[in-house]
């Protein structure tokens, strides 16, 4: 039996509970009043759920800038997820990329040399749920008369430092929907101030109805995505990806968006289907036990692990399925062991983000320094003491 051992672990998993989310969406044909409790969840906002986060973000991007005709740049940190950037060119906008602080928050001095009359909008993102001050880039962007985007996905049903809720920090919050995030249906939603109806009402006509048929697809798309991400699937996805030249891991992705490697500016929003909204409640209803699960797993790496390492904190109440380290490169590491158990870069190395320019010196470093280490329920603590073994060891 030894020879069959699972030895890739996923690195990042949410649970969909699938039998809680097929009595909900039986349950939406005789009411559908349960589905819209997400929606309800942040009273005195209107959330605008669809399809691709990517598309509506980039949707809402459009409709702004038809509000200050001359502002065409989008200020993002360089260390981020590129989707954010194909966001901003799909929206026929331009990048502006600015350096990080080794703590992950934006560099504030770069920030305001950046700014300039042709600036739309700051995107302010939160990696792996690690807390940036937002209330220093509220101040930034009120000040210049710009927009400020909260990138909420990993912090959204949490408050931060100052006790205020995650979703409120600056003029929109967008969430990602996508795999490996607390809620996996592919999508996402933007969380906007009920007064601005004129915006809303631009956004959600560009939004088509979802049928049927979709909910079929949505639910062997949900299948996959679970088959994938357990050790199983994983385990299978690295072996076959070494036989196939196809991404097999965007191939079964669950957003449109990330199924193309390229930039497609002709976007097709649809609502989420019944299915997926019954998977979201069902979330809603039940994760708080998994989330601590994990907040005690960070704690429990945080108590074993050297002191030469430096792990990210984040709050107890913010949805992170791994925490990031910061690993200085050494050759007595062994770094393909690590990956064995998910421990892997913060973001992907086929980004065309990340860059030797000096002007990004802190951002360049955190690249090839930032590991993540998976703490969802696909990981034990014999798997994480064999992951603190191998740090503490090095």
């Amino acid at each position: 039996m030894d020879k069959f051992k699972i030895v890739k672990y996923p690195p990042a998993k949410s649970k969909v509970y699938l039998r809680k989310s097929l009595i909900y969406y039986i349950k939406s044909y005789f009411t559908s009043k349960h589905l819209t409790e997400f929606e309800n969840y942040f009273t005195e906002k209107e959330i605008i759920m669809a399809n691709s986060w990517v598309n509506l973000l980039s949707v809402y991007l459009s409709v702004i800038k038809k509000t200050k005709r001359n502002c065409d740049e989008v200020i993002i940190p360089n260390h981020s997820c590129f989707e954010f950037t194909k966001s901003v060119l799909i929206a026929g906008l331009k990048p502006i990329y600015i350096d990080l602080n080794s703590n992950l928050d934006l560099n504030l001095e770069q920030l305001n040399l950046k700014i300039s009359n042709k600036t739309l909008a700051i995107i302010g993102v939160s990696n792996v749920g690690v807390e940036i001050d937002f209330q220093k880039l509220k101040n930034v962007a009120d000040l210049n008369n710009i927009f400020l985007i909260e990138d909420a996905t990993y912090t959204f049903l949490g408050t931060n430092h100052l006790n205020k809720r995650f979703g409120n920090l600056g003029n929109i919050a967008v969430l990602n929907f996508s795999e490996g995030k607390l809620i996996p249906v592919g999508g996402g939603a933007l969380v906007i101030n009920k007064n601005l109806s004129k915006s809303i009402g631009q956004i959600k006509s560009l939004i088509s109805p979802q049928n049927k048929r979709d909910d079929i697809i949505d639910f062997v798309n949900v299948l996959i995505y679970k088959i994938g991400s357990s050790k199983i699937g994983y385990s299978l996805y690295n072996y076959l990806r070494y036989f196939s030249k196809v991404d097999l891991k965007r191939s079964f992705s669950m957003e449109p968006t990330r199924k193309e490697n390229f930039l497609n500016n002709n976007i097709k929003l649809k609502t989420l289907s019944r299915f997926k909204l019954s998977i979201i409640l069902a979330i809603l209803k039940s994760f708080s036990k998994d989330l601590e699960d994990r907040y005690l797993k960070f704690c429990y790496i945080k108590e074993n692990l050297n002191r030469k390492y430096n792990l990210y904190n984040y709050s107890r109440k913010q949805i992170v399925l791994k925490c990031p380290i910061l690993i200085s490169k050494k050759s007595n590491l062994d770094f393909s062991k690590l990956k064995s158990f998910g421990v892997t870069t913060l973001y992907s190395d086929s980004s065309p983000l990340f860059t030797d320019d000096s002007i990004f010196s802190v951002s360049s470093s955190l690249y090839q320094e930032i590991y993540t280490i998976p703490i969802h329920e696909n990981i034990g603590y014999n798997q994480l003491d064999r992951i603190i073994k191998i740090l503490n060891e090095a």
